[in-house]
């Protein structure tokens, strides 16, 4: 059996072999020990290039309705990242802030189903401002100014 300790106040990892003292005991001894400096992640995540829209949809189904925009997730990073969104609209007073995980390389925003972060208007303009925040909190983003963008427009059978 081995064990796997982390010392917060000297920034490293120690693992042990255990095993009983003598068989049949219930006492458990060290007989292997390793030492690993642990490295501190102190690297933002990194942008690729600007997200961009890939798809966007708007449908409706028994379940309910589909209204949300898609853009690519060119982010790179070797811990796990979430994704702020602050997203902005002339219809709204003040800017509405959603954290997406990437999923298939996507940033997904909008309602999806039964669920989402943001309603649109239908070919509402709005604007995006992505900030990626890793698992050691470092943040960064892929530029300083929001993305513009149009939301789904009306269905010809709205029409």
């Amino acid at each position: 059996m081995y064990a796997l300790r982390y010392a917060p106040d000297s920034l490293q990892y120690d693992l042990f072999r255990m095993q009983r003292a003598r068989p049949g005991s219930k006492q458990l001894v060290s007989v292997y020990r390793w030492r690993v400096a642990a490295k501190p992640d102190t690297e933002a995540p990194h942008w690729t290039a600007t997200p961009a829209v890939v798809h966007q949809e708007y449908s409706e189904n028994s379940e309910g309705i589909n209204n949300y925009v898609s853009f690519s997730s060119p982010l790179e990073d070797a811990s796990p990242v979430l994704v702020r969104a602050i997203i902005q609209s002339a219809r709204l007073t003040a800017p509405v802030v959603s954290y997406l995980i990437p999923w298939q390389d996507q940033l997904d925003i909008g309602w999806f189903t039964c669920g989402g972060d943001f309603r649109f208007a239908f070919g509402e303009e709005c604007t995006v401002l992505f900030e990626a925040i890793d698992a050691a909190g470092n943040r960064s983003r892929p530029t300083g100014r929001p993305v513009p963008f149009q939301a789904p427009p009306r269905p010809a059978s709205y029409r």
